[in-house]
Parts: structure tokens; C-alpha cells; sequence
């Protein structure tokens, strides 16, 4: 088996402007009519010691300690002989390779990123403005609910004091409330006799109007029949004064004490139609 082992040491200063010294090894095998090329791990030391790296790492490590960009290491810093004549190559080859040392490729990333945050950042104020108006909307609103509370909490405070003078002013009075009560029933009382004696009064009214109608009948009657009855009156009572002077001359000879017997039924009834012709007298002066 050929083999070919390498050694690589490079000695840089870092951007501290420390001396290092970084290392690498690798191997190329040939095997059968094939070749194996195999890269070990890599060591950065400097005069505080030593620190070993993955290959991959260590191209990461040596350009970062160095303070350049790999293009620049490539092209520039570490440029093979045979491929020192970029800066001749065609258009194309060679923006790339501008575009490589000068990054311009991550500017414009950077740019667009930048470009990108701006507009995130814009749409978020844009939010957030929208948020900031709801909110002063909501803070006005508080604002005015708070006022509301203060007025009716205001209102209520003045209303508990009312009521509670109201409710001492009612305890104070309760006496005249009951003095009032008794007032009431009495003049509920009087009115229930007015009422009462109304009625009565309206009972007589009738009476009286109906006994006023019989006298206006009687006196509708014809004259005639007025002097008839009391030419029968008459005649009525002349025949009882005369019964009534024999009864007397018969009670004169029989005794006093039957004479007053006898005499007062006839008295009675002489007085009665007395009375009868008395009225009828009085029928027709009124006629």
C-alpha cells in the first residue's frame, strides 16, 4: 500500500494580534487503483495552550481567529499560482468572485432582511396603532363610566340621607299618624249617621208626600159630596147628643156613678165626630 502522510503548520496573527499556530494532517492512501484521502483533527495553539478541532471545524475556527472571510483566504490571502489570473476570467466568473470577497451576496441578504424587518416592523405599529385607539377609545369610555359611578354613588348617599330623615321624620309622627286614625274613624262614623239619617229623611219625605197626595184627592172631591158627609156628620152627631141627653136625665134618676159610666162612651164619640166635622169645616176653607 503507498501512502503520503502531510503536515501543515500555519503561524497568524489573531485580530488581538496574539501569535498562533494552527495545524492540520491529513493522508492519502492508494489502494488497489483507487485512492483514499482521510483529514485528521486539527490543533490552534498559542502561548496560553492548545485547542483540537474537527477538520470542518477547523475551517471555521482559522479564518474566524484570523478576522477574514474564507473567499478572501481562497483568492486572495492563500491564492494558488495556477489561479492567480481570476481577475481576468469572464464577466460572470468574476462577479462571482467579487461578490464572494465583498460579500455583496450577504449585503443583499442583509438588505432584504432588513427590507423584510421594516415591513413587519411597519405593519406591527400599524397594529399596534389600531390597538392604541381601541384602547384610548376604552380608556374615554372608563373615564366616562367612572364619572357615572361617582354621580350615582353621589345620588344614592343623598337618597339614603333623605330616607333616613324620611324615617326619622315618620318615627316622630307615628302619635299624630294614630291621632289622625282615630279622626278618620270618627268622621267616617258621623258620616254613616248622616248617611242614615239621610235615609230616614228620605223615608218621611215620602210619607209626607204620599199623605199630601190623599189630601189632594179629598179635596178633588165635588162640594157636594163634602156638604153630605158633614150634613151625615151632623145628623150623626144630633142623634148622639140627643141618645146622650136621655142617657143623662135616666143616669140623674138611677145614680152619679152610673151617670159617669154610661155617659162616657157617648162623650167619646161625640168627640170624635166633632173632630170629623172640625176637618171637613177645614176641607172647605181650604176649597
Amino acid at each position: 500500500t503507498d501512502e503520503v502522510k502531510a503536515l501543515v503548520r500555519l503561524q497568524f496573527a489573531d485580530r488581538a494580534s496574539r501569535k498562533r499556530v494552527a495545524t492540520r494532517t491529513a493522508r492519502l492512501q492508494q489502494l488497489r487503483g483507487k485512492s483514499r484521502f482521510q483529514s485528521f483533527d486539527g490543533v490552534v495553539a498559542d502561548e496560553r495552550g492548545s485547542l483540537s478541532y474537527k477538520p470542518k471545524e477547523m475551517d471555521t475556527v482559522v479564518p474566524e481567529l484570523m478576522g477574514v472571510s474564507k473567499p478572501i483566504l481562497e483568492n486572495v490571502v492563500f491564492c494558488h499560482q495556477e489561479d492567480s489570473s481570476w481577475p481576468l476570467q469572464e464577466g460572470a466568473a468574476l462577479k462571482d468572485k467579487f461578490d464572494s470577497i465583498f460579500e455583496s451576496t450577504r449585503y443583499t441578504k442583509a438588505l432584504d432582511a432588513i427590507h423584510r424587518e421594516h415591513k413587519s416592523r411597519r405593519d406591527a405599529a400599524k397594529e399596534i396603532e389600531v390597538t392604541l385607539a381601541s384602547a384610548r377609545v376604552h380608556r374615554d369610555q372608563a373615564r366616562s363610566l367612572a364619572e357615572q359611578r361617582d354621580e350615582v354613588a353621589g345620588k344614592i348617599e343623598a337618597a339614603e340621607e333623605q330616607l333616613q330623615r324620611l324615617m326619622e321624620a315618620v318615627s316622630g309622627n307615628e302619635g299624630d299618624v294614630g291621632a289622625a286614625r282615630a279622626r278618620l274613624e270618627r268622621v267616617q262614623e258621623a258620616l254613616r249617621v248622616v248617611k242614615e239619617r239621610k235615609y230616614a229623611l228620605s223615608l218621611r219625605q215620602e210619607e209626607r208626600a204620599r199623605a199630601s197626595a190623599a189630601v189632594d184627592k179629598v179635596l178633588e172631591e165635588g162640594d157636594e159630596e163634602l156638604r153630605g158627609m158633614a150634613a151625615s156628620f151632623e145628623r150623626q152627631l144630633a142623634e148622639l147628643e140627643g141618645k146622650l141627653r136621655a142617657k143623662q136625665v135616666e143616669l140623674r134618676e138611677a145614680g152619679a156613678e152610673a151617670e159617669a159610666e154610661a155617659v162616657a162612651p157617648l162623650q167619646r164619640r161625640v168627640g170624635v165626630l166633632q173632630g170629623k166635622v172640625e176637618a171637613l169645616a177645614g176641607l172647605e176653607r181650604r176649597r
